[in-house]
């Protein structure tokens, strides 16, 4: 990577780089606070791109060190916003439109993000103080992504698969009604089995907003949550567990969604019984696919019909609380949204938070956490 090399003559700031006083390009009479939100926003985009150049090693030699010369002066806060203005614009152009371009290509993108409930029951945000929703808009209620949970200050848990393709820039965690903004999102490094253990993590920048995190379930709760294997078999010798299952419901793109709860049982020969009997034909035990955690709103014995399981919840990023501690236990991930065509409600594939894999991306979800905001890009802080 070549030596950064400053724009700018060498001279000691005078003051704290305020937006208000200097930015020609904000509106005449505009809040000094939105401008301020505005411009950060508007950074944060160049500042990815050029970072996404940088680490795909985009261009020649003479456009990557233009790159890096430009992402150290954006990162600076001792430069003026009039001089970090002037690189964006000759760097990108008319960079608004294509945030404006890129923001409504994502949003076709995740309304095709699913979320459903067929007799579930309405519940309050006051119940689950520490539930959110996740949506892809800096300043909107939608588009809604899905449901996270916050496990400690600053750091929620969702479904990888709903903030995988997401901006940072754009989204908005919002809980007990304030609008938090992310810092950086964890996805997975290391591949796992058809996205049944993946789980993405969303750090929000400091604010003063008061955090509620749920408990999550633990080997303290039962000495044999522990993972022995990777078939499931150490989850099945609990039985089928009883649970509730708590998350939003988006009935419309112009809304984030309305939260529901519906109890549940969990149980890795759920999905084994209905995805391999109903849309593999396999027989029923003798077949070790989707021998993974799932839950349904109906026990295994009722689930053998398909008249008696009337009742659905599923959504990216559903929690999925273990019923006597009230714990989390595990995170949806995936379901089968083709329930319709053949008639069945089909049961949800979820995530349980005891891999090492969990737990290494927890540990760089805290090492983001506690990082100084001059650090020059959160990636390099887990390895």
């Amino acid at each position: 990577m070549p030596k950064p090399t400053k724009l700018h003559a060498k001279k000691k700031p005078t003051s704290i780089q305020k937006s208000v006083n200097v930015d020609n390009e904000s509106s005449a009479g505009a809040d000094p606070e939105e401008s301020l939100r505005q411009f950060q926003l508007e950074l944060c985009w160049c500042i990815q791109q050029l970072e996404k150049t940088l680490a795909e090693n985009k261009g020649n030699e003479r456009q990557l060190t233009e790159a890096w010369k430009v992402v150290n002066v954006l990162k600076n806060n001792s430069q003026p916003i009039i001089r970090k203005r002037q690189l964006m614009r000759t760097h990108f152009g008319d960079y608004r439109v294509k945030m404006a371009a890129e923001e409504k290509k994502l949003a076709k993108i995740f309304s095709l993000l699913r979320s459903e409930q067929k007799d579930a029951n309405k519940t309050d945000e006051k119940e689950y103080p520490w539930i959110a929703r996740v949506v892809h808009s800096p300043d909107k209620d939608h588009p809604y992504l899905c449901t996270a949970a916050c496990i400690e200050d600053r750091i929620f848990v969702t479904a990888a698969r709903c903030i995988y393709q997401a901006k940072v820039s754009f989204t908005t965690v919002i809980n007990q009604g304030s609008r938090l903004r992310p810092r950086a999102f964890v996805v997975p490094s290391k591949p796992t089995k058809q996205m049944f253990d993946d789980i993405g993590f969303i750090v929000v920048s400091k604010t003063n907003h008061t955090w509620n995190a749920v408990k999550v379930f633990d080997k303290q709760d039962n000495e044999m949550f522990t993972r022995t294997d990777e078939n499931y078999f150490w989850l099945s010798k609990m039985g089928e567990i009883e649970g509730t299952a708590v998350g939003f419901v988006n009935g419309d793109q112009k809304q984030s969604g309305t939260l529901y709860q519906a109890n549940v049982y969990i149980s890795p020969f759920i999905c084994q019984h209905f995805y391999n009997t109903e849309i593999l034909q396999e027989p029923k035990y003798y077949s070790d696919h989707y021998f993974v955690p799932c839950f349904h709103t109906c026990d295994l014995m009722d689930g053998y019909s398909r008249y008696k399981c009337n009742r659905r919840l599923a959504g990216e990023g559903h929690v999925i609380l273990e019923e006597k501690s009230k714990k989390l236990i595990g995170i949806a991930t995936w379901g089968g949204y083709f329930a319709k065509s053949i008639g069945i409600n089909l049961p949800v594939g979820m995530a349980v938070l005891n891999s090492d894999n969990f737990q290494e991306d927890l540990e760089c979800a805290r090492m983001i956490k506690n990082a100084p905001v001059t650090s020059k890009t959160f990636s390099n802080l887990c390895k």
